[in-house]
């Protein structure tokens, strides 16, 4: 039953939104960012009658938890270009190794993972059951938080610290030195933007490595 599921919901009742972090968006960024503007987390069930556990700091995980009458709430979505959001995938799963990577595991990586709808590093990348009404891109991340008008009026942005908070890098890799461009054919580009053309299109992104 679904009302019978327990899960997180990252919320702000204050100002009336909640947002989801897909894998590899900047999530970890995101909590801090949402830390810092009174967001707070839930562990609910669908009809959120019952809270079974509470953090005053938005937990994370990648999951879109819909609850009844979302609707009547703003969703906030994070969100990156899927070429790089795949590769950034892809360097995360060997951030342990100490020998280099290879153009062919990286394509067996992508083989494995890009018909698999269920794969997490693949997900969020259709809106069939809610489309956000903000989208938070990680290449565009200060000018498109003071899009929103709770943030952009808030001390927190005022202050000049979510610029600041902006500008660094939360979770850096001690991979993040390959080079993009190495590792995906034309023919790799042109199936990722094949598959997901209304994201691309959505979100403004072009079919582009960078």
């Amino acid at each position: 039953m679904l009302n019978d599921k327990k899960y997180w919901i990252n919320i702000s009742e204050e100002h009336g939104y909640f947002f989801w972090s897909p894998a590899k968006t900047g999530s970890v960024h995101a909590n801090v960012i949402f830390s810092c503007l009174n967001f707070v987390s839930y562990l609910s069930n669908y009809d959120r009658k019952i809270n079974h556990d509470y953090s005053e700091f938005p937990v994370h995980h990648h999951n879109l938890n819909l609850f009844e009458n979302h609707q009547n709430y703003k969703l906030i979505c994070t969100a990156r270009n899927p070429l790089n959001r795949i590769f950034s995938s892809f360097l995360y799963t060997y951030r342990q190794r100490e020998k280099l990577i290879t153009k062919s595991e990286f394509y067996k990586f992508y083989i494995t993972n890009i018909d698999d709808t269920e794969s997490l590093w693949f997900s969020g990348m259709d809106f069939t059951e809610r489309k956000p009404d903000y989208f938070i891109r990680l290449e565009h991340l200060f000018s498109d938080y003071m899009k929103i008008s709770f943030i952009s009026e808030s001390k927190f942005a005022k202050s000049g610290f979510l610029e600041e908070l902006c500008r660094k890098k939360k979770n850096p890799t001690k991979i993040e030195n390959y080079n993009i461009e190495d590792f995906f054919t034309t023919d790799m580009v042109s199936d990722v933007y094949q598959r997901f053309q209304k994201y691309f299109d959505e979100l403004d992104y072009k079919p582009i490595l960078k």
